[in-house]
C-alpha cells in the first residue's frame, strides 16, 4: 500500500461513492480504531462507530432508531425514509415484528432446501457456457446466477423475470457509478433506478403467479405465506418489502462471492479447497466476515445518549461500520483465517432483532457456490483486479473477469 494511496483515503470522506474504488480504507479504518472509535463525519452530519463492542452495542440500542432509513441516500428525500414503518429494513416495533413474522415463512427450511436444489441446478447450466467461452466476466455470466432460484421461488415468479429483478437491483445500488449509472446526476439516478425496480415489482405482482418456471417446485407453505402476506399487508407494504427482499440479498450474495474469489485466485487454491471440507460451517463465517459485503448501516437517535464517551443528540444519525468491526484487532485478525475461532461472531448481518433476515439464505447460495467454485478454481486464471463498484454503502464489483481453461 503506497502512501500516496493512504493519503487519498484519508483525505475523503468515508461516504462518499468512491469509498471502496481506491486501496487504503482498511488502514484508515484501523486508525480510527485506535484513535478516533466514535467520529463526526462533517461533511455529512453523521457520527461513525469503528469498534467491534460499540457497533454490536448499537445494534441492541432500542434508543436507535431503523425507521428513518438505514442506508445514506437509500430515501428519495434524504432524511426520513419513503417506506418508513412499512418495510423491514426501515421500522421499528411493533412495525417490525409484524412485518418479520409475516415474511418468515418464505424463509424455512423447506424454502432453503429448494434454493439450495434450484441454485446448484442454475450454477451447473452457467458454467457450461462460461468454460465454452474460456471464461469472461464471471458476475455477469455465473455470479448473478446465485440470487435467481430463491427469488423466484419466494415470489412465485419465473427464473427470467427474477434475473431481470438482479440487473434492475445492480442499477439502483450502483446509482453512482459511472459505469452502470451516473456519476454527474447520482441523485436523480437514483431515483430513476429506485422507480424502475419498483414498477417492474408492481407489474410481476399485478399479473399474478406465474407459470412453473424454476426447475424444483415451491414448498406448499410458500403459497400460504404470500397469501398471507397479500391478505395482511396493504398493497405498498408488500411491494416495498418484495423490493427489500430483492435488493437486500440480490446484490450481496454475488458480491460477497465476487471478493472471495478474486481474493483465492491469487493464492494456494488447494489449501484453501481443503480447508472448506473440513469445516465448512466455520470457513463459510469467515467468508461472511472477510468479505463484509454490506458495509454499514445507518440509525436515528430516538433521544440524547452517549457512544464511546461521546455525546449523541437527540435526531442525529449514527453510522454503524459493520466492515470495520469485523476486521477490530480485539477480536479478529487482519486477513482471511477460516481455521481460527473468533472470539466474537462476525456482524456481517448484524445482530438483535434486525439480524438480517435472509442471513440462512445467503449461507446457502454461497455454499452452494463454494462447492462450484472449489472444483473448478484449479482451471481459472485472474488477468487482473476486478473492477470495483463506487458505492457509500455496497463493497462490491461491476465485472470480474476471470479466465477459464476447457
Amino acid at each position: 500500500m503506497t502512501t500516496d494511496t493512504t493519503t487519498a483515503a484519508t483525505a475523503e470522506s468515508l461516504l462518499d461513492e468512491t469509498t471502496f474504488v481506491t486501496d487504503g480504507y482498511a488502514e484508515v479504518f484501523a486508525r480510527h480504531r485506535r484513535d478516533n472509535p466514535v467520529a463526526r463525519d462533517e461533511k455529512y452530519g453523521r457520527w461513525m462507530l469503528f469498534g467491534y463492542d460499540d457497533v454490536r452495542q448499537a445494534y441492541l440500542d432500542q434508543r436507535l432508531s431503523s425507521k428513518d432509513g438505514t442506508i445514506i441516500g437509500g430515501s428519495l428525500n434524504g432524511q426520513s425514509d419513503s417506506a418508513s414503518n412499512r418495510m423491514l429494513i426501515c421500522s421499528d416495533n411493533p412495525s417490525h415484528q409484524r412485518l418479520r413474522k409475516l415474511h418468515s415463512p418464505l424463509f424455512f427450511r423447506s424454502m432453503l432446501k429448494a434454493t439450495d436444489t434450484a441454485t446448484r441446478q442454475r450454477l451447473a447450466e452457467a458454467s457450461q457456457q462460461f468454460a465454452a467461452g474460456g471464461g469472461g466476466d464471471l458476475l455477469s455470466a455465473v455470479l448473478q446466477e446465485l440470487p435467481v432460484s430463491f427469488l423466484s421461488l419466494a415470489y412465485a415468479i419465473e427464473p427470467a423475470d427474477a434475473a431481470r429483478l438482479v440487473r434492475l437491483s445492480e442499477r439502483l445500488i450502483g446509482y453512482a457509478d459511472p459505469r452502470i449509472g451516473d456519476a454527474e446526476r447520482p441523485a436523480a439516478r437514483r431515483a430513476e433506478a429506485h422507480l424502475e425496480l419498483l414498477t417492474a415489482i408492481m407489474k410481476l405482482n399485478a399479473r399474478g403467479a406465474a407459470a412453473a418456471g424454476c426447475p424444483v417446485a415451491a414448498p406448499a407453505e410458500r403459497a400460504d405465506a404470500l397469501a398471507e402476506m397479500k391478505e395482511q399487508l396493504q398493497q405498498d407494504e408488500y411491494l416495498y418489502n418484495f423490493l427489500n427482499v430483492t435488493v437486500g440479498g440480490n446484490d450481496t450474495t454475488p458480491y460477497t462471492a465476487a471478493s472471495f474469489t478474486e481474493y483465492v485466485l491469487g493464492r494456494d487454491t488447494e489449501e484453501l479447497a481443503e480447508s472448506w471440507a473440513r469445516d465448512r460451517t466455520g470457513f463459510l463465517a469467515e467468508v461472511f466476515r472477510w468479505t463484509s459485503t454490506n458495509a454499514y448501516v445507518q440509525r436515528r437517535a430516538l433521544c440524547d445518549l452517549e457512544i464511546g464517551g461521546q455525546e449523541i443528540k437527540q435526531g442525529e444519525f449514527v453510522v454503524l461500520w459493520n466492515y470495520s468491526a469485523n476486521f477490530d484487532e480485539a477480536y479478529f485478525g487482519p486477513g482471511f483465517a477460516p481455521e481460527v475461532p473468533h472470539p466474537r461472531p462476525h456482524l456481517s448481518f448484524g445482530v438483535g432483532a434486525h439480524r438480517c433476515i435472509g442471513a440462512q439464505v445467503a449461507a446457502v447460495e454461497i455454499e452452494c457456490y463454494l462447492d462450484w467454485f472449489f472444483s473448478r478454481a484449479g482451471a481459472m486464471t485472474l488477468p487482473g483486479p476486478f473492477e470495483r463498484l463506487h458505492s457509500t454503502f455496497m463493497r462490491g464489483y461491476t465485472s470480474a473477469e476471470v479466465g477459464m481453461a476447457g
